[in-house]
């Protein structure tokens, strides 16, 4: 981790050091930065050998973290000077009115601690010899390349049964003939890859399946190559050849030209399973002449592939992915007890307990090389001839497993290395959402951008799905989610637990969970370090209870710049005021502070010295009842978030001030929260989920919202029905904020006055939308006619909700878009017809009889409710092309609606309706009301509605119960 923290400070200084060379009078201050960056250069080749040799050998240890301690005091005035250039532009001058050091001063004052950090950095790169570290390439501490054959002791395996079965299911799929036709669009050869982290049991899964009688019938040859981590791209086409051909011929004496010609040549037209074991290589380029050589193979041949990196598995162009999971607890424990109790012959009879049990489940974390190591390490610890219980070592500080990590996290870039470490400080089995994890790597400046016009979010996302790929991270699968896929912002993440232990190693005495404050929960994997407290970086605390002892002990981590309250009991609101006091007055050197949920009614003012502070989580403060000014002093700040404050209905007036500010978090239900004019100026903002128009003289007007085009994702306006000023609409400009993917807006007003003027229709026309917006929300709109003009323009439509729209007299003629999938209607009291025009027939003067447009042609789900005066569904013309892909119809209290099309019901794609409190509709289609409660049951022949053996469920409801008729395809 040192060479990333000498790399993040190195970029940082980098961008000061280039910009400074545009400075004129600046010569002398330009060479001091000019100095620390060839110090720092020269640091950074010292690094990775400082880094392993801390491995085996606890000296390097103190040098390691006397550089890194002396990186972060030169980041840390690095981030002030970036403040003192923020405050410079606001203020047209280059002094601060205080430093985050307790001192006065200027720019200069900072360069003279930048000459005396450069001063102490060019001694440690002398003492560097002396603790045995050199620029020279030395070997690694361990050894990441692994040789490993099919061969394997059936007795030791435990569980998998069901893997092993799906991926042999998989290879052999497709298949069981050599007729070419019939595998004429299968890849030649096929490519599953094993993917999964470090000691999941990839290697034994891929040694069952070679071994499958099954498989072995199947395919003419079966080869095994340990690719291991270097790659040579010779080395693994001569191991295949040496296993393809006799054992008096394997092919030594070909050359190097010869060595991929001979191989096509001698696994032609020749059904073969080839695996790949541990493959490391990321580049695509350096597999292709391999590839090109296994195509001359039948092609039924198959590569089996296992890696704990699914780039590399993409690099090699996998058909499927095979994530392999945990080893569920029970078979974690009888994998180690069958190493565990060797000498015993059975672990039966032998004094274990239950805790014994429940201990090496937890312990194991469902990795079978954790149970393997455990149980060889306990086989060898006995008293006479009686088994030790298993909960009185220290068994979870094994070098062995660590070795098998550490080639994972070394190859991983510099500043991803610095945002897998971070993760330490979150608890173990903690669960976070993927842009609040991205918006804690951004404000430690970990996230480095390749230009100047790239958005961070964008990196921090790169950064995610680079460790997602890697196994280091993975998505929480939610009910609901089909396979995990789940939209990108929305995603819960969580770390393995043997992941997460080892993130605590990587970050050693910088990160640190904690679950009673005054006692630091530090992991057994760092007991190899001299780990002090008070020299923690970040830190986070669950279940926190404000007593003074807990906040004695923070305030002593004086370099803590991650304060993170997970939760706390709901008590001493007043004690903890007082002591956020005392910690915004020592822990000034903050950059991230998360006080969710901690009840109470205000922060002090104090809350202004933390000057570095870019990430402010409040939310959820319930008491929160306002915030005060010095906050806007924090103009670092790049993340802030108050949503769900119930008490708190306005922000500071001084918020202009936060001119970094990207992602503003203030969301309530209630419509009394506004924000205020200085919004106006947060022109770098990407996130505003919510934004509610004012009447306070303070209060953002609509017009306030012109100048922030980055805003991006999901977009509500509120009180959009009490705008009495047209022009404002159009000065928001919402056609220019290109990122908005999704558009509420809600008309509904907060007071409702006899002669209130009604805009709303001006107002729709000039809140015009960028034309690829996907999803649009029109809610409590009281205009007659809901089509603005733009409204058929927006072609990349998916979904619309038109809500509480109690004036329209008729539907906008939605069938025109072209994308739309999603339509849902609620409560338009005042429309009696549904024809042509919703569909988009007549909108142009065209007839719907002589219409042959396609109307609603990618429209999967229709929901109609609440329209109480509805009589009438119009049918369309035979030549017309109507609902050609709808699933899903919903219809609900509808109680005057008489009849559905029949068209709509004979189509071949309908496959449910749905009806709720439509009466008239439940008795011409054949319902009538059991005696036993309120649900409908079928009574009638399918065929009154339509194509029987089209609808697959037809479920009317009363209330919240239903009962669904599951015979419907059979006509019963």
């Amino acid at each position: 981790m040192l060479e990333a923290v000498i790399s993040n400070t190195l970029r940082k200084l980098g961008l000061i050091w280039w910009n400074l060379e545009q400075t004129v009078g600046s010569r002398i201050l330009h060479g001091i930065l000019g100095d620390l960056k060839r110090t720092l250069e020269t640091l950074q080749v010292l690094a990775p050998n400082g880094e392993k040799a801390r491995v085996t050998d606890r000296f390097p240890t103190l040098w390691v973290e006397d550089v890194k301690s002396l990186c972060y005091l030169v980041d840390d005035l690095l981030d002030q000077w970036e403040i003192d250039d923020i405050n410079g532009r606001h203020r047209q001058s280059y002094l601060l009115s205080r430093l985050c050091f307790g001192c006065h001063g200027s720019r200069y004052v900072i360069y003279g601690k930048l000459k005396e950090l450069n001063d102490n950095l060019i001694l440690l790169t002398q003492d560097a010899k002396s603790a045995g570290i050199t620029a020279e390439v030395v070997n690694e501490p361990f050894d990441s390349c692994r040789l490993t054959s099919s061969l394997f002791d059936p007795d030791k395996v435990v569980g998998r049964e069901m893997e092993k079965r799906a991926l042999v299911n998989m290879l052999v799929k497709h298949t069981h003939h050599d007729n070419p036709s019939e595998a004429v669009h299968q890849p030649c050869p096929g490519i599953i890859s094993i993917v999964g982290y470090v000691g999941i049991g990839k290697t034994m899964l891929a040694k069952l399946v070679y071994s499958d009688p099954v498989i072995a019938h199947h395919f003419e040859l079966r080869i095994w190559v340990c690719v291991s981590e270097k790659f040579e791209e010779m080395s693994i086409a001569k191991s295949i050849i040496q296993q393809v051909l006799p054992v008096d011929s394997r092919g030594g004496g070909l050359g190097s030209s010869g060595i991929l010609p001979e191989l096509a040549r001698r696994i032609a037209g020749k059904r073969f399973l080839l695996v790949l074991d541990d493959v490391w290589e990321e580049d695509p380029n350096k597999w292709n002449s391999i590839i090109a050589a296994l195509k001359h193979g039948s092609q039924q041949s198959r590569v089996l592939v296992t890696t704990r990196n699914q780039i590399a598995a993409r690099s090699l162009n996998s058909n499927q992915i095979f994530r392999l999971p945990e080893l569920p607890p029970h078979d974690c424990f009888m994998l180690f007890s069958r190493f565990a109790f060797a000498r015993w012959g059975s672990f039966e009879g032998c004094a274990y307990q239950e805790r014994d049990v429940r201990a090496v489940e937890k312990t194991c974390r469902g990795v079978p090389l954790i149970a393997e190591t455990l149980g060889g390490i306990v086989s060898c610890r006995r008293s006479g001839d009686s088994y030790i219980g298993f909960s009185s070592f220290d068994l979870w500080g094994l070098e062995d497993i660590l070795n098998f990590l550490w080639p994972t996290y070394y190859h991983i870039p510099p500043a991803l290395k610095l945002c897998f470490a971070y993760c330490a400080v979150l608890p173990s089995g903690f669960q976070i959402p993927d842009d609040k994890l991205m918006k804690l790597w951004m404000a430690q400046g970990y996230l480095d951008l390749e230009s100047s016009d790239e958005d961070a979010e964008v990196v921090g996302e790169r950064y995610i799905q680079n460790l997602l790929m890697r196994s280091l991270l993975r998505v929480v699968a939610k009910e609901g989610d089909q396979g995990g896929h789940v939209s990108k912002g929305c995603r819960e993440l969580e770390m393995p637990e043997a992941i997460h232990d080892f993130a605590k190693v990587c970050a050693a005495s910088e990160c640190c969970s904690v679950h009673d404050p005054d006692h630091y929960d530090i992991s057994p994997l760092v007991s190899h370090l001299v780990i002090d407290p008070s020299q923690a970086l970040h830190l986070s605390i669950v279940d926190w209870a404000p007593c003074p002892q807990a906040s004695d002990s923070i305030q002593r981590c004086k370099r803590l710049r991650s304060l993170l309250v997970q939760s706390k009991r709901s008590s001493g609101g007043g004690v903890l005021v007082r002591r956020l006091h005392s910690l915004f007055t020592q822990l000034t050197l903050l950059r991230s502070l998360d006080l969710t949920d901690c009840t109470f009614k205000k922060l002090p003012s104090s809350i202004g010295n933390l000057l570095l502070l870019r990430l402010l989580i409040l939310s959820s403060n319930k008491d929160l009842e306002e915030l005060p000014e010095e906050i806007c002093e924090l103009s670092n700040l790049l993340t802030f978030e108050a949503n769900c404050c119930e008490s708190l209905k306005m922000l500071p007036k001084g918020i202009g001030k936060w001119v970094s500010l990207r992602h503003l978090g203030y969301f309530l239900e209630s419509r009394k929260a506004y924000l205020p004019r200085g919004i106006r100026k947060l022109s770098c903002l990407r996130t505003l989920t919510t934004f509610s128009v004012g009447h306070h003289d303070e209060s953002a007007s609509l017009a306030d919202l012109g100048n922030l085009n980055k805003l991006r994702g999901n977009f509500c306006i509120n009180g959009l029905g009490d705008v009495a000023d047209v022009s404002e609409a159009r000065e928001a400009q919402l056609q220019e904020k290109k990122a908005i993917v999704a558009l509420e807006l809600n008309f509904e007003r907060e007071v409702i006055e006899e002669n209130q003027v009604n805009n709303d229709e001006l107002l729709i026309e000039a809140l015009q939308p960028q034309l690829d917006l996907v999803e649009l929300t029109v809610k409590g709109y009281k205009g007659r006619q809901i089509f603005p003009s733009w409204l058929v323009m927006l072609h990349s439509l998916r979904k619309i909700s038109l809500l509480l729209c109690d004036n329209c007299e008729s539907l906008p003629p939605l069938g025109k878009l072209p994308c739309l999938e999603e339509l849902d209607i609620c409560y338009m009291p005042r429309v009696a017809t549904v024809g042509p025009e919703f569909l988009g027939m007549e909108v142009d003067g065209l007839a719907a009889e002589s219409s042959s447009a396609v109307a609603f042609p990618m429209l999967k789900q229709l929901t109609i409710i609440n329209m109480l005066n509805w009589t009438e569904w119009r049918d369309w013309s035979e030549t017309a092309v109507v609902f050609t892909k709808l699933r899903t119809l919903s219809l609900g209290d509808c109680p005057n609606l008489k009849a559905l099309p029949e068209k709509l019901l004979r189509k071949a794609s309908l496959e449910e309706v749905e009806l709720h409190m439509c009466p008239l509709l439940e008795k011409r289609y054949g319902f009538s009301k059991l005696h036993n409660g309120n649900r409908w049951s079928y009574r009638q022949n399918i065929s009154d509605l339509g194509k029987p053996a089209q609808i697959a469920v037809l479920e009317v409801q009363i209330g919240s119960e239903r009962e669904t008729n599951d015979h419907a395809d059979n006509g019963n």
